[in-house]
């Protein structure tokens, strides 16, 4: 973490230059949405998912879902930004590459992967409307449809300035006010979680920020600990999140599906965390 001499931003702004614009998965094709990075997976023959699937049998990588995610995400992969990735199952390369990336390009490669393995349209189990609750069964949808916010080639790398409502104790005595955030990697965030930090949505979200946090306006220090964060407001970590969601090149998970019966929208989310 640097301090760039943060000028004081007034509680509740979030100040940006960065300006995303919307595509599909499908017109991305091959490239990412921040990185730009081109990239190509190895064909989803048997021979390719039974390798896959051996991740499953390492008992100390499942204890980690964000690392295993990597891996698989690795694994799957035969190129990346150029870099040959080796042999479906070959899981080092691969996995160092994706744990360098941004969430959001994360993201991009596990649809990806998904829409590679359904070509006829992913199946998104059954649901209900939120409305008139009459049963919809089986979603089915053209991953390629999906929205993605996507960096403009040639953009500055995208971060925000953040003036917080609260503030939170950094260092001792002082209290910050002002932070510059930037997307994070996915090995800084979601990576490092254990199992059961990856299924509290709170710790998921303190992990994002953590990672996310370039700077501040009280001192210079090569990252917030978890234990100042302890301390923020959700008020705060909410405005952070909503910094992030501004500049981060990444896919909408949020889909809308129109009621048959009664023609209202609800919303459906797509689980990410379902890789496989």
């Amino acid at each position: 973490m640097t301090d760039p001499n943060l000028p004081p931003t007034e509680a509740g702004d979030i100040i940006t230059e960065t300006t995303l614009q919307p595509t599909t998965l499908g017109e991305l094709g091959g490239t990412l949405p921040q990185t730009r990075q081109a990239f190509r997976f190895h064909p989803p023959t048997m021979g390719t998912m039974k390798r896959l699937g051996a991740l499953d049998a390492d008992g100390k990588l499942r204890k980690h879902p964000g690392r295993y995610l990597a891996y698989f995400l690795g694994a799957a992969l035969a190129e990346l930004g150029g870099r040959d990735c080796g042999a479906p199952g070959v899981t080092d390369a691969g996995a160092t590459a994706v744990l360098a990336l941004p969430v959001g390009d994360v993201f991009t490669l596990m649809l990806a992967w998904k829409r590679s393995t359904t070509p006829k349209g992913a199946d998104l189990g059954a649901g209900e409307c939120g409305h008139c609750s009459n049963p919809f069964g089986a979603m089915v949808l053209d991953l390629g449809e999906i929205q993605v916010l996507e960096l403009p080639e040639g953009a500055d790398a995208p971060a925000a300035r953040v003036g917080l409502y609260s503030g939170f104790p950094f260092p001792a005595g002082q209290v910050v006010r002002t932070v510059l955030v930037k997307p994070p990697t996915w090995g800084e965030s979601f990576a490092a979680l254990p199992a059961s930090g990856w299924s509290n949505p709170a710790a998921l979200t303190m992990a994002t920020i953590q990672a996310a946090i370039a700077a501040v306006d009280t001192c210079k220090a090569p990252r917030v600990p978890a234990e100042a964060l302890d301390e923020m407001t959700q008020e705060d970590a909410e405005l952070i999140n909503a910094a992030l969601e501004r500049i981060s090149p990444t896919p909408d998970l949020v889909m809308e599906v129109d009621c048959p019966a009664c023609k209202q929208a609800s919303q459906h989310r797509i689980d990410w965390k379902d890789v496989g």
